[in-house]
């Protein structure tokens, strides 16, 4: 395997290959690939990969097709192939191992390429319904109603339920109570952290004057918000289907996701890419991405508008998660359908993705739902398309050369285009022209010049960003406070997520042009709201002990015998040295003291 790998990293004229591996010698363990999905590396093999036997099927920039390697065939099988040993033999028969997996070859729809630009079909140009506001933003809206939109009552009062039900039943806590009012201030919280952070959460209600936050230690006891963290819960245990890795924040996600479709702005351009939510504790459906700025969490698959406004998310569950259907278009084409088949239809959308979700049965696919698409795509995707003969030659073009084929059975066009480095796409919509330009920076007139760009890029680059646009809103003021829960990321990113689509709404309401808001000050207009209208003041205890003197009063400050001076006291305190009752004090300490403590105190000797 590991020589396989070489050869075909070697040799420069190999543009697509296929690696057949023999299977364990016990034909019952495996060792999967420990790397990203992406990156087949060799890094990411086990010892015992690369020491198997390996067959590779090459496909060659001039279009031949080279085979080299064999897989291993025990001396039973071999047997099995000629009709096994004679029924009379006195030698047993040992029991053969399994035979390797065959290859199912899918069969390919026959591609009628040719050297054209797409000209009819679908087009980015239909007609779209005028657009008018709905009339939930024709009103005048606050923050606080807006984002009220996503978290309504329905979905409080679910929270508010399932949290005390898990209290009570689950953990034996019959006296836990809480309502939709103390559910709010716990959100508003939450909210406060994204843009005041602390290393820990504790010190939000510590007296000390660089990390003390009044707005939260007047609007909850720390007590109790421990309380509720530790509680908290959106799903029934005792009906969570087993099938499902994400059952105890499926309910969640189901609600949030009707309100999200439910008050969508209708746009025609529509986006669908993954989103990485932190988390670094231990799960089975964790996921490292590379590329992303999130690289260790949990993968959602969003669509989401050019805008950003999020339409629909759903958790990736891992490989072995069988609610998608992968057979004919694989998991990415699979994860497209399911998130369109949610849209109103019919309606002329355009979707844009990248080359983990293209390919052209999907495109052809989706041209006859009446859905227009452009995405990049990788050349094993193109069903042999003669571009992937021409892409070596292509890399030596000048800046801005295109080639393109349109395959007639389907209308979907495949275009090669010469940036930095050779981009390919696919669209079942546009194509070549018209053509438009782009600066890039030339080094050898060292000035920028203009290139050659057609359509489907420039469609592609000014549509396809709505899930990294979003991704960007929610990492700007995150929830960083956290638990031990595997859920509670999820929680939080419904949060955050919810916050910024209620932003996009809003800069879309007449409101917005009365008070412009940015996404800070819009989620600090909602926290102030919450905190006056939802939260109660904080019940308060018996009197901790006094805070220690060390941290009071730093020893630097206290026994540097500058500037302090004995003076009268307006209250009576407690002495800082004895604890006894006192009218004096230190000016520069702020510590109630007698006059005979007041040296002990400083370390005067």
């Amino acid at each position: 395997m590991h020589e396989a790998m070489q050869m075909i990293l070697e040799d420069d004229d190999v543009l697509s290959a296929d690696v057949y591996i023999s299977p364990p010698d016990d034909g019952v363990c495996s060792e999967e690939d420990s790397g990203d999905e992406n990156d087949g590396t060799v890094d990411n093999m086990s010892g015992n990969q690369l020491r198997a036997s390996a067959e590779v099927v090459t496909c060659r920039s001039d279009g031949d097709t080279q085979t080299v390697g064999g897989l291993d065939v025990s001396e039973d099988e071999e047997n099995d192939a000629d009709g096994g040993t004679e029924s009379g033999s006195d030698t047993a028969r040992q029991p053969s191992l399994p035979p390797p997996k065959k290859r199912l070859s899918v069969p390919k729809n026959s591609r009628s390429w040719k050297k054209k630009d797409i000209s009819s079909g679908l087009t980015t140009q239909q007609p779209w319904p005028p657009k008018q506001l709905p009339k939930f933003l024709r009103e005048h809206q606050t923050p606080s109603t807006m984002f009220g939109l996503f978290f309504d009552d329905e979905v409080v009062e679910n929270i508010v339920q399932q949290t005390m039900l898990y209290a009570k039943r689950d953990k034996g806590v019959h006296s836990f109570e809480t309502n939709v009012d103390e559910l709010r201030t716990f959100i508003a919280v939450l909210l406060i952290s994204g843009y005041t952070n602390v290393p820990r959460r504790h010190m939000y209600w510590e007296q000390s004057s660089d990390v003390f936050n009044e707005a939260i230690s007047t609007a909850m006891s720390r007590n109790r918000f421990d309380e509720l963290m530790r509680y908290l819960h959106v799903s029934d245990n005792l009906h969570l289907d087993v099938a499902d890795r994400f059952a105890k924040v499926r309910p969640l996600f189901s609600l949030l996701n009707e309100r999200c479709l439910m008050f969508c702005p209708a746009e025609q351009h529509l986006s669908i890419d993954e989103t990485m939510v932190p988390y670094f504790g231990r799960h089975p459906t964790k996921q490292f991405m590379r590329s992303k700025p999130v690289r260790f969490g949990y993968k959602l698959w969003c669509m989401a508008t050019a805008g950003g406004y999020v339409v629909q998310f759903e958790p990736y569950a891992g490989a072995k998660n069988k609610s998608l259907d992968k057979a004919e278009f694989g998991l990415g084409g699979s994860v497209v359908l399911d998130l369109l088949s949610e849209l109103p239809m019919p309606m002329p959308y355009h979707v844009s993705f990248d080359n983990f979700f293209t390919s052209v049965k999907l495109l052809e696919h989706l041209s006859n739902l009446g859905i227009a698409a452009t995405g990049t795509i990788r050349l094993n995707r193109m069903e042999d398309c003669p571009l992937r003969k021409s892409f070596k030659s292509l890399e030596k073009a000048e800046r801005g050369a295109t080639e393109y084929m349109l395959d007639q059975s389907s209308n979907v066009v495949v275009v090669a285009w010469r940036d930095n480095k050779v981009v390919t796409l696919a669209s079942n919509s546009v194509g070549v022209e018209p053509k438009g330009s782009a600066s890039r920076w030339s080094r050898t007139e060292g000035q920028r010049v203009n290139v050659s760009q057609p359509n489907i890029v420039r469609l592609y680059n000014s549509t396809m960003g709505g899930v990294d646009r979003a991704d960007q809103n929610v990492a700007a003021y995150r929830i960083l406070m956290r638990t031990k829960k595997w859920y509670w990321p999820l929680f939080a990113y419904c949060i955050d997520a919810m916050m910024q689509n209620a932003w996009l709404l809003y800069r879309k309401s007449p409101a917005y042009q009365e008070k412009p808001l940015d996404l800070l000050a819009f989620r600090r207009e909602v926290v102030h709201v919450y905190l006056m209208r939802h939260a109660q003041s904080a019940r308060m205890g018996r009197p901790g002990r006094p805070q220690p003197l060390s941290q009071r009063v730093p020893v630097e400050i206290r026994q540097d015998s500058r500037g302090h001076y004995f003076s009268d006291s307006p209250t009576q305190r407690r002495c800082g040295q004895c604890g006894k009752n006192t009218r004096k004090q230190c000016t520069k300490c702020g510590i109630g003291l007698h006059l005979h403590c007041f040296n002990d105190f400083h370390g005067v000797i």
